[in-house]
Formats: C-alpha cells, structure tokens, sequence
C-alpha cells in the first residue's frame, strides 16, 4: 500500500481545513490506493514554487510521475497539459537543483521525470485532440480505473523497477521540496519578544500593516506570527515577498519558531512567480506585460482559486499597490488574516507608497534595533538624515549588547579608490582587514551596488586566491560563456534574458549563510538578510544602456541605506569612484 501526504484518512476527514479532492481526485486516489504498493509516495497538490499540480507520484530508485486531473477540455484552452509539465517539471528543478548539478545530471533527471493527464472527456475526442503529443501520456476519467493498464503504462515509463539513471543526491532534495515532512518544537529557539513585538506576533482576523527600519526584527516577528496563524487557522499560509531570495531566510526563521508544525503548510514565494504560476494553472496562459497590475485578471477564475485564511507579505515597500490589490481580491478569504511587513527607508524601487495600500488605520512599528550595533545604528541615522526625504523623524533605538566578545566588537572603515582600481589592490585591501579584525570567512559578505565588480572579486578570491565562496550569481566563466554566445553583448535582448534565467536558478536555490565560506552577492539579492562583517562596494554607475547588463544596474539613497544596514558588527564601505557618497562617508567615517 502506498504512503499518502496528506494521508487519505485525513483528506475525509470533516475537520481537514485544506482544500479537499473533488468526488472524483477521491476516486482517483483510491484507485492507487489499491494499486501502488508501498514502494510508492503519493502526494496530493504538492506545493513548489507556486505550481500545484493535482497527483505526483514517487518511487525512489525509479523517479517520478506529475499527473494532472482536468474536468474537461475547457481546463486548458491556452496552455495545454503537456506544455504545462513541463513548465511544472522545470519548476520543481529549479528549485531543487542547483545549475551546477543541473548541467551534470539534466540528461538523468529529465528521463525520470515523467508527466500525464487524466481528462474528462470521451477516448475518441481526446485521441483526436493529442494524437501527435509525444513523450506526454493522456488518459480519460472513465478509461483510466483499468488496473492491467495502469501497471503497464508503469512499466513503460520505467517507474516500476528502479533505473540506472536515477540521480540518487538530486532526488533527495526533490523528494524534501515534496515531503510535507513534520517540524519539532524542539528544533524552534526560545524567543524572548519585547512588548511591541510579542502584541504583533499574535495572529487574527482582518487587516495589519506592520513598519520597522532595520534590524528591528520584523522577519522574525513575521515567522513566528505565519506559525501562530497556521496554529489558528489549521490550514496553509502563504508568505510573499519581491527578493526571490528572502524566501530562503524566511525558511530559516521559520524553523527557528518553536513549535510544532508541517513544513509543507508554509508557501513561500515572491510575486512574480506566485503570479505567473497561479496564472498558468488557472488560466492556462502565461501573463503578458500588464497584467501584473491587471485588479481584474483572475475575475473569470476567481471560483476556482484556492483561497488562504492567511497571507503574509514581506517587503512590501517594494510592492506596486495594486498588485496588493490582487492578491487580497482573488487569494485570501473573506474572513482571512492580511499582513504586510515595511521599511519605506528600503523602497530602492521608488515605489512611493509610502505605506498607502488597501488597508485602513494606521500602521504597527518596530522601532528598537536588535541588529544593528551603536555605530552602524548612528551613522545610518546621519546617513537618512543628510540624503533622505524627512517627512518623518528616523526613529530607532539600539538594544545595548554588555557581552564583550570579540565577535561583537564593533569596526566600521571607509576607503576611497578611483574606478581604475585594479582586482588585486581591492583583494589585498579586503584581505589586509579581515586578517586585522580577525573574522572567519563564514561571517563575510561582499556586497556591491551592482553584480559586475562583486563578479569580478568572487572570481579573484576563488580562481586566483583558491579560496572557498559562496555566491548568489553567475560565476565570471558561466557570464564569459553567455557573452561569447551572444558577441553584441549587453545589448542583445537574448543575453539579457540568457542571463536573468541563470541569476534566478541561483536565487531559487537554497542561499545558505553557513556555509563556512565567504558570500557575494548584490544589495539586491541580499535584502533583508544579515551578517556579522560586511564589505559594502559602492561603484559609480554610468546610466548607457549599451553597458547597463541587469535593470538593477542603478544606484539611489534606499539602495546605499540597505547596503549599510546589513552589517551587524563590522562594516567596511569601498567607494569605486563614486563623488557623491565619499564627501558624506570620508567626513563621518574617520
């Protein structure tokens, strides 16, 4: 007999607060009931990504099956179910798999992964519809309960008997993505909330907009208060946010909550994707521009969506209003819980929101600093102060440290070199004062205004240097190989685009802080996460298009305020020719 998730116990049972199979996914589910044994995993309408197929079916050893059912043709009038796996299968990939394990093992992972739908239509028409489909198996609702056939077309995909191209370690991390798999309250840390926070953690009914500048602890009040309300509600949480990679620290103060819950109950993901999944799944189409902002596109579709009891949205300073718009209209229920999480001091985008979003009364604030040290906190304030709009005081109190270890030692420097600076004078200065301060490579990020200079520092720490690092982008060698492909370079939409996709493979993929080596990324890509030590480059960007290689080629107050509120301790500023912040940071930075 199978193992199911949920189990189909629970799934009849009246008190199951998720969303239930319809007559006939119970129907379907019984059959492999009967049919699978225990070698087999069933999971129903897993959740990655976004994606939320109906059945998928795991046989270690074998791989696995992501089978669709479809109440009729009229399910997929835009994008059919074949073009939809394998939208759904490069998903679960991406997620899972790094790209340096994608280009070793695509070839083993791609012919284990097999896809079917199970329509409700008639043999004939169905036939007809998909008769030169291949590599993609169709079955219709009445024809499928056939268990001969069923065993056979197992047989036939080679998910019956384990196959030698089965990659044992990627599928391990696919099946984790799958596995609803049960968190314990002892693997939770004890979590003393001051006053505002411990008010702001518990989880109700209705509307609340939560503010706090950084450091303030507002992703670890979120945490705790996404657990709370799936404690409250017994069902799933949706957690969004606009940094892809936020998802992966947001993970991580999750499992820092103590309590017990389903890891699986926690569906974390950032707009963009969220959109565009519940699009293809709904609509059966890919959204186009403008429809992001569309307060009506899921209209025709609004009863076949799920609805969340509660929704939690993280860096909402970044967020267009109306796309807060959709999600409350079409996402949560009528008696849900909405959230959204701050800091207009980070609004990089220049949103402008200015907290202004379909939400009355006035917004919760976390003002008291557990992140930042003494100096940071200060000179941040400075910094607000002399470059920011100040339509409102900045307002932050710093929670005294009395431990006097050296780990919490503050440091803050500033150095200043023109934009001909070589790779090597700049890796022998970052060099020069992590050996002064003494800090291990596991509590350094190298962070920049843009990727290229931090690109070019990865590099020479890890090829020229043979130390070891941890990135959140292309190396040097995978972006020389995109620019070979495409000789007009930047200017080449392809490449572009080329190079989106392989920057998103590596935000998808888990970002670990402890890895013990050092990490680089953008200010972008590192939003929202913290570390002891920081080398923050600032560079002078030049607004031409025929060089400009990502749209977050920019640079503005929020970006350069987020930049030096990342460090906990020690932060070190490196100004590459940048006029206008060195006559503010030289004067206050001695």
């Amino acid at each position: 007999m199978a193992k199911f998730y949920p189990s189909i116990a629970d799934l009849k049972n009246t008190n199951f607060k998720k969303a239930k199979p319809t007559n006939k996914e119970f129907d379907i589910l019984n059959f492999f009931d009967s049919n699978l044994n225990d070698g087999y995993e069933v999971f129903f309408r897993p959740f990655f990504n976004g994606m939320r197929p109906s059945f998928v079916i795991f046989r270690e050893n074998s791989g696995l099956l992501i089978l669709d059912y479809y109440e009729s043709f009229s399910d997929f009038q835009k994008i059919l179910p074949n073009k939809k796996f394998e939208i759904q299968k490069f998903e679960l990939l991406d997620l899972s798999i790094t790209p340096e394990e994608k280009r070793l093992h695509m070839r083993s992972l791609l012919s284990t992964i097999h896809g079917a739908a199970i329509i409700n239509e008639s043999k004939q028409d169905v036939d007809a519809k998909f008769k030169e489909v291949k590599f993609y198996s169709f079955f219709t609702y009445k024809d499928f309960f056939n268990a001969p056939l069923f065993d056979y077309y197992l047989k036939k995909i080679h998910l019956k008997y384990d196959s030698q191209f089965y990659p044992r370690e990627q599928y391990k991390e696919i099946r984790r993505h799958l596995m609803p798999s049960l968190h314990k309250l002892e693997e939770g840390k004890i979590f003393n909330p001051n006053t505002k926070q411990a008010s702001l953690i518990i989880s109700k009914v209705g509307d609340q907009r939560i503010k706090g500048v950084a450091g303030t602890g507002k992703t670890t009040v979120l945490a705790h208060k996404a657990v709370y309300a799936n404690e409250r509600t017994k069902s799933e949480v949706l957690i969004l946010s606009f940094n892809i990679t936020i998802r992966h620290y947001i993970k991580f103060k999750i499992e820092n909550v103590r309590k017990e819950f389903l890891r699986s109950d926690f569906h974390i993901s950032h707009y963009h994707d969220f959109f565009k999944n519940q699009s293809i799944q709904f609509k059966n189409s890919k959204p186009t521009i403008g429809d992001w902002e569309n307060v009506d596109y899921f209209e025709d579709v609004k009863e076949r969506i799920p609805k969340y009891k509660s929704i939690i949205i993280d860096e909402t300073q970044d967020y267009n209003t109306k796309w807060v718009e959709i999600l409350k209209k079409y996402f949560l229920q009528a008696d849900g819980e909405f959230v959204i999480y701050f800091d207009e001091n980070q609004d990089i985008y220049q949103r402008k929101n200015k907290g202004h979003y379909p939400m009355i009364g006035r917004p919760n604030e976390l003002t008291k600093s557990y992140r930042l040290s003494k100096s940071i906190s200060n000179l941040t304030k400075k910094f607000y102060n002399n470059f920011m709009e100040n339509e409102e005081p900045f307002e932050i109190e710093v929670e005294e440290n009395t431990l006097n270890f050296n780990e919490f030692r503050e440091n803050i420097s500033y150095k200043y070199f023109d934009k001909y600076v070589t790779d090597d004078v700049l890796y022998n200065y970052i060099k020069s004062t992590i050996t002064i301060t003494n800090s291990s490579p596991d509590d350094i990020a190298i962070i920049g205004t843009t990727i290229s200079k931090v690109r070019e520092m990865e590099y020479y720490f890890r090829k020229i240097k043979s130390e070891s690092t941890t990135r959140m982008f292309e190396s040097k060698e995978e972006y020389d190989g995109i620019l070979k492909e495409h000789p007009e370079g930047v200017k080449s939409q392809k490449f572009k685009m080329d190079l989106k996709s392989i920057r998103r493979q590596y935000k998808l993929h888990k970002f670990n802080l402890v890895t013990g080596n050092m990490k680089f990324s953008s200010i972008h890509s590192f939003k929202g996460w913290e570390i002891h030590t920081v080398f923050f480059i600032i560079n002078e960007i030049e607004n031409n298009d025929s060089i400009q290689e990502d749209e977050d080629d920019f640079i503005n107050e929020q970006l350069i305020y987020t930049g030096i509120t990342r460090a906990r301790n020690n932060l070190n500023i490196i100004n590459i020719g940048n006029a206008k912040y060195d006559s503010f940071f030289s004067h206050e930075i001695s």
